[in-house]
Formats: C-alpha cells, structure tokens, sequence
C-alpha cells in the first residue's frame, strides 16, 4: 500500500520553502508515495508544475490571524482524507495543522527552514509545543537547527538535518539570457529572490555605488518581486543607480540567468539553506553571500565561493571586486563550487532522505500532548 503524504504549507508563492515543496512533491516514487498538497494562500507557477506531474493541490482558505471556519475545514479535511504522514513548513501552517491533528493518528513532521530571530517569545513557546506534537522535525541546516534547540527546548533526538536538494543539469544552459544587459555593461551581476527585508538589498545596491564610484561598469539584475520594490527603486534613484539595477521580475530561466552572469549574490541578513544559492553554483557562477545561517555550510571562503560579514556594503563590494577583475579566481571558485554542489546537493540525495523519512511508521501518540 502507497504511503499518502501530505505537505502543508501557508502559501504557494514562489520561494525557497515552496521550490522545495515542488521537488519533493515532484520526485516521490509514485510507485511508493502518493503526494497532495494543502496551503492556504497565494497561487503561482509552481502550482502548473505541480498540476503537470499530477499532484493533487487542494487550498483552504484562510482569512485573518484567527478564522474558526478555516480551522473547521482543516479539521474536516485531515480527518476525511486519514494521510499518514502530513510534512509541514512554515509557522502557520505548522500551528494550524498541530491543533487540526489533535486526535489524529496521522504522523506529523514539522520544518525549521532558518534562524527565526524575529520570532517573538510567544511564537518560540508554540514552535516547541509544535514540535512536540511532531513525530520527526527536520531543519534544512545545522545552523538552523541548533538555534531552534537553544530558543525552543527542541529535542534534537528526533530532529534531523536534510539539506535541500537541486536538480543536476543535463546540459549547460545557453549563456545569453543577459545578452541586452551585457551588451551595455562590463559585469553583470544577478540577485535572485524576493524583494523582502532579509534578503538586504539595500546592502546590495550600496555594494554596487561603490563598485561604480571605482569605475567598475556592473549591472545588477533583480529576479523577483515583493513588498520592498518601490522602496528599492527609490534607493536607486537617490544612489544614482538607475541606469545599472534592472528589475526583472519572477522569471522562469533563472538558471540561464545564473549561467549568464558574471557573478551572483546573496546578501541575506538571515538565511535557512538557499536553493538560489545551489542553483547558480551549480552552473559554475561564482558566489558571494553574507555569513549567515546555513551558507557557510555550503561556502567554503575562498574554495567555492567567497564570504562577508553581513550588512558590511564596503566588504561586499571588496568581494566583488576581486571577482570581476580577476578571471583566474573567478573560474576557480566557479569550478568548486560545481563540484562541490553536484558532490553534496544532488536531488536523489535529498529525496531518499524524505522518503525514509515518511516511510518511517512509529506508531507513538505525538499528538496527545
């Protein structure tokens, strides 16, 4: 008998957590699993994937912080459906599905997906009654999970790090996704994430007037969208960057653009384990991100990729600086940190680990508690 999994997640808009809830809904051994999903706002492309590999999706509605008909209907749905395993991501989703599953002997596994530092003390004590209520918790990093055990009381016996997974390439993308914006600049740099306060972009536009206040020519390209557009369309006007940042929006090619930059960037003030991060070192594009959460479990300075400190602009634009003007290190860190990404990263790594994971069948209460 197939073992029925369900991932729970808030929303469908694309992100990290959400690619990933793509992939393993995607990559499941149909012969062994059969995949549903349940979220509870926002649609976006990666619904059409979902729906092309024939993964049932089912959303919920729910309509402000405390909606007793949304919890009706979670309740109705898990009990008339008897999943055995419901994976949840994100704190909504997780709390929410906890108290629907009071009762319920579907196994639950609940995520730590980063740091959490804006967590407030209220929301540590529901994610450790949370992950009591859980049979397994699995983090995305190391970094993440320790600090969740050190906020939480998480107990690390039954929690486990699976790092996420990307796709090997069959074939290198084609180099020209960029060819208008490498026409009219030396560099080009590419941003791929949403528009949103930890990924601090403001650090990254400063990083760039610096690099042009030392004549360096680079184009930044933005891929995504978010809440913080307008404001960082304003930064560029008062930084005088208008004719070097280009604000693309979600794009479906983003490994094309990877491959045709001259260098990619993650400027995070916080990070779980990105898959953007996996996906331009996969292509063989140099990478420089902040120290943060579980990057430098993927970058090792000066080997695969280069480090700074977080929100420090002049070391950043020092950092790409050294990229772009010195070839030789650029194809270096590119060739290990392909390596390295195609050695440790690899999708069936990360599916195997999941799908022992659900198969897995304690038989304990985990939701009397």
């Amino acid at each position: 008998m197939k073992t029925r999994v369900l991932i729970v997640t808030d929303e469908m808009e694309v992100g990290g957590s959400q690619r990933q809830i793509t992939h393993i809904l995607t990559h499941l051994d149909r012969a062994r699993f059969e995949p549903t999903l349940l979220y509870f706002r926002k649609d976006s492309y990666l619904l059409d994937t979902l729906h092309a590999q024939g993964v049932e999706c089912v959303k919920i509605d729910k309509n402000g912080a405390l909606d007793v008909r949304f919890l009706m209907s979670l309740v109705r749905f898990l009990r008339e459906r008897h999943f055995d395993v419901v994976h949840a991501f994100a704190f909504t989703a997780e709390l929410w599905t906890a108290i629907a599953l009071l009762g319920n002997r579907s196994r639950l596994i609940t995520s730590v997906r980063g740091r959490y530092e804006w967590y407030s003390p209220l929301q540590w004590r529901l994610k450790g009654w949370v992950s009591r209520c859980s049979s397994q918790v699995v983090s995305n990093s190391q970094a993440g999970l320790a600090y969740a055990a050190e906020q939480c009381g998480l107990d690390t016996d039954k929690a486990t790090v699976v790092y996420n997974g990307i796709a090997m390439l069959d074939t290198q993308p084609a180099a020209d996704a960029l060819r208008d914006y490498r026409a009219k600049h030396a560099y080009v740099i590419s941003f791929v994430g949403r528009l949103v306060d930890h990924k601090n972009l403001p650090c990254l536009l400063r990083a760039l007037a610096r690099l042009t206040s030392r004549g360096l020519d680079a184009g930044l390209i933005l891929v995504g969208d978010g809440p913080l557009r307008a404001a960082l369309e304003a930064q560029c006007e008062a930084l005088e960057l208008q004719q070097h940042v280009y604000f693309l929006g979600e794009r479906d090619d983003v490994t094309a653009i990877f491959s045709d930059s001259d260098v990619a960037v993650l400027p995070s003030f916080r990070e779980g384990f990105s898959n953007t991060l996996l996906e331009a070192m996969l292509v063989g594009t140099p990478m420089v991100a902040s120290r943060v959460g579980g990057t430098p479990e993927v970058i090792d300075n000066g080997v695969n990729g280069l480090l700074f400190e977080s929100d420090d602009d002049a070391q950043f634009a020092d950092q790409l600086a050294r990229v772009l003007t010195d070839p030789s290190l650029a194809n270096s860190l590119g060739e290990r940190g392909r390596d390295s990404v195609q050695a440790r990263f690899a999708m069936p790594v990360m599916i195997d680990q999941m799908q022992s994971l659900y198969e897995a069948r304690e038989c304990d209460d985990f939701h009397k508690q």
